[in-house]
């Protein structure tokens, strides 16, 4: 039944996905995300899953996008069994089998998105930060309100509130700001 019921919320965000797929702009992109994002429930859930697999640049089976939560790149990659819980957004990132994401948590497209050089330009107006993918590893829980700016091995934890600017290694726990290994899992 549950495989209909994601046919028909397909059908539901076909619509939706056109006008991305027909401009292939990002601003297209974001805009629809963040209008789907504002539509409550297990419906705007489903709806905001179809919308992705349809959109994303590789979205895998029982993807979950909860209320307020949406993607800021397309070129994101999800793996199977992947739940992102309230108040998230996702950038560049390739997330693995079977990863939480909790509440009002953030995967940057790394940490130098944006670059300050010229003294007299405003840093509103400055360009030439870098956009990097985002690894987060099949297993991994990453607990809310956490910056990811950094990969994250297979298999951590990252504790709520930390930030994490430094590679994680594979069957970890991370917390703080930033994130350091408290200990290893095994």
């Amino acid at each position: 039944m549950k495989k209909y019921v994601g046919y028909v919320f397909l059908a539901i965000a076909f619509p939706f996905a056109v006008p991305y797929r027909v401009t292939n702009s990002r601003g297209v992109f974001t805009t629809t995300g963040q209008l789907l994002s504002l539509l409550p429930g297990k419906v705007g859930g489903y709806l905001r899953s179809a919308f992705y697999r349809l959109t994303l640049k590789k979205c895998g089976r029982r993807l979950y996008v909860d209320y307020g939560s949406y993607f800021s790149q397309p070129s994101a990659e999800i793996n199977d069994d992947v739940f992102i819980s309230t108040y998230c957004i996702i950038g560049n990132a390739k997330i693995g089998n079977n990863v939480a994401v909790s509440p009002n948590s953030h995967i940057l497209s790394g940490r130098r998105q944006h670059a300050s050089f010229q003294k007299d330009v405003p840093i509103l107006w400055q360009s030439g930060g870098v956009f990097e993918q985002i690894t987060v590893g099949e297993n991994s829980w990453i607990g809310q309100a956490s910056v990811v700016m950094a990969d994250i091995g297979r298999q951590n934890i990252i504790g709520a509130g930390s930030v994490v600017v430094k590679k994680t290694g594979d069957y970890e726990v991370h917390a703080g700001n930033p994130a350091r290994l408290i200990r290893k899992l095994f």
